[in-house]
């Protein structure tokens, strides 16, 4: 790594951000800034999002990856992303930019960055300092927009970016209440993408109709997405509730 580089304190895996081997290698996400308030925006470029390890050699690898030098440019965003692979590519999508790189697995550079933006995607949450509060934080975080989880479908041969528009409580909430609707988004819509990351189609649910956490599986009649919002009246951790999603692409 770069000696100014910011040093990492954590690396792990998870259903946003899955492990992928291609051959001997193991590529994995590194999708937090260390120093949120003490970085500058040139200090983007130093913080390595991609890292890649060599199950023969044992050799680690911080790959070539960073947010885009603007991302910055308007207040300091948050970061974090979710990724998908389609054959020997990656696919990094943030939570809280448009932009979408592609990460080519055997040349180990980034071979293509698109705008793929939701037209219900509008304002990101900007922290340029501390929140007064807990009450404020979570407000701030519902109160905007964003991306989330991002998936492949092999049967359809399509992309799933899923995104979560800003909603704004009608009355005052305790911290604990507030909490719930941070962790199962009030609104989450979904965008259809091609291949060639290309917009095919965007959807928004009802208010609570669907949960917004990763609860997302890709399956051959189609995308099964979670009903059982948190925040719903009939909530239950009993059971498994979706509706199935199809993509009829000759209707495109």
């Amino acid at each position: 790594m770069n000696e100014e580089s910011f040093n990492v304190s954590h690396i792990g895996a998870g259903s946003y951000t899955p492990l992928f081997l291609e051959g001997n290698e193991i590529f994995g996400a590194q999708p937090f800034l260390m120093a949120h308030h003490q970085m500058k925006k040139s200090d983007i470029q130093k913080q390595h999002l991609l890292y890649s390890f060599n199950l023969l050699t044992s050799k680690f690898q911080w790959q070539n990856v960073f947010y885009k030098e603007n991302y910055w440019d308007q207040g300091k965003k948050l970061s974090y992303f979710a990724w998908a692979r389609r054959e020997n590519k990656i696919y990094i999508s943030p939570y809280y930019d448009h932009e979408i790189q592609v990460y080519d697995n055997d040349s180990k550079e980034i071979t293509l960055r698109k705008e793929v933006k939701s037209k219900y995607v509008n304002k990101f949450n900007f922290v340029d300092e501390l929140p007064g509060s807990s009450e404020e934080a979570v407000l701030n975080t519902i109160g905007s927009d964003q991306y989330e989880i991002f998936l492949y479908d092999k049967y359809r041969d399509v992309f799933y970016r899923i995104f979560l528009p800003g909603y704004e409580p009608q009355e005052s909430l305790e911290i604990e209440k507030l909490r719930m609707l941070e962790r199962s988004r009030p609104i989450t819509g979904i965008m259809i993408l091609d291949k060639d990351l290309n917009t095919l189609a965007e959807h928004v649910f009802d208010e609570f109709e669907v949960h917004s956490s990763d609860n997302f599986l890709v399956g051959r009649q189609g995308l099964y997405v979670s009903t059982n919002n948190m925040n719903r009246d009939d909530f239950s951790d009993d059971y498994f509730r979706y509706k199935i999603l199809k993509v009829n692409l000759d209707e495109k």
